[in-house]
């Protein structure tokens, strides 16, 4: 029996929890990090070729969260840039 491939907004959901749960689990955060949700390879997809991301940009406060999807399976990443780093991307 297959196994049903979770819907790419139940995957974002558990991409963005992670990473606010980064967020608000310390203090203050001030490195960058980065979470994946994978049930397969995490470099080659299921069609045996690289994954076909759908990146999104999430601002919670002055922090930046980018999620990468792969629209064909459920893996998944998020970065997430605290408010002390992100700062040094919105001046480039």
């Amino acid at each position: 029996m297959l196994e049903q491939v979770p819907s790419y907004y139940e995957t974002k959901q558990k991409l963005l929890q992670r990473g606010t749960s980064y967020l608000y689990s310390k203090p203050y955060p001030t490195i960058h990090s980065l979470f994946k949700l994978s049930g397969y390879d995490q470099l080659i997809c299921v069609d045996g070729l690289h994954h076909s991301f759908r990146l999104e940009e999430t601002r919670y406060g002055n922090a930046l969260m980018i999620t990468m999807i792969c629209f064909i399976c459920d893996y998944g990443e998020v970065e997430v840039f605290p408010p002390k780093e992100n700062r040094v991307i919105e001046n480039e």
